[in-house]
């Protein structure tokens, strides 16, 4: 009975240990900053960077992913900039914001109207070293502001600027002899 009792010890002891070694590293996704070329808000801009933001912060959420979301985490980048008195982006001055934040990666950027596009910069930012590990830019039409564009550009965005693959593979079951299946709103095949 005692030699039972202590294997068992033994396993939850070697399991406890090596949880620490399974964590993925935490990223925090600071809510995109816009940039405006006049003194007046620009209120479609500024839903487009939210809505934006939260589809980066729902990609981080996926259990799949490389990282875990930071605990509170749900912060934006203007905020961030004022309560640790950064004047610009810096490394140091963003990894402060990380290490506050108690993160091990932190993605921010901007969302910038150009034309009839919004230009979005993102950068992924190792807060341990001080140094921006990736940047990425891309171009969305103003008009395809729903939500279901926004998403699949979040998964795409995030997918580039952490470096995983967003490829998957979808099996679709289906209890009827007849429907349709829609991908992220657009339709996709008919069974």
């Amino acid at each position: 009975m005692k030699r039972a009792v202590v294997c068992i010890l033994v396993t939850l002891l070697g399991l406890a240990v090596a949880r620490p070694a399974l964590a993925k590293p935490s990223i925090a996704v600071l809510g995109l900053e816009v940039v405006e070329e006049t003194d007046t808000p620009d209120a479609k801009a500024a839903q487009y960077a939210e809505t934006l933001t939260e589809a980066l912060r729902s990609r981080a959420r996926a259990s799949s992913g490389p990282f875990t979301l930071a605990a509170g985490s749900d912060k934006s980048l203007v905020e961030m900039k004022l309560l640790s008195g950064c004047d610009n982006e810096a490394g140091a001055c963003m990894a402060g914001i990380g290490t506050d934040l108690a993160a091990d990666r932190l993605i921010f950027g901007h969302v910038q109207k150009v034309g009839a596009n919004y230009q979005i910069t993102l950068k992924l930012l190792n807060v341990s070293t001080k140094s921006v590990e990736r940047t990425t830019s891309d171009l969305a039409p103003v008009n395809d502001s729903g939500s279901s564009a926004i998403t699949a550009l979040g998964k795409k965005l995030y997918a580039k600027i952490t470096g995983v693959s967003n490829q998957g593979t979808l099996i679709v079951k289906a209890n009827v002899e007849r429907g349709e299946v829609f991908l992220d709103g657009e339709r996709k095949a008919s069974l």
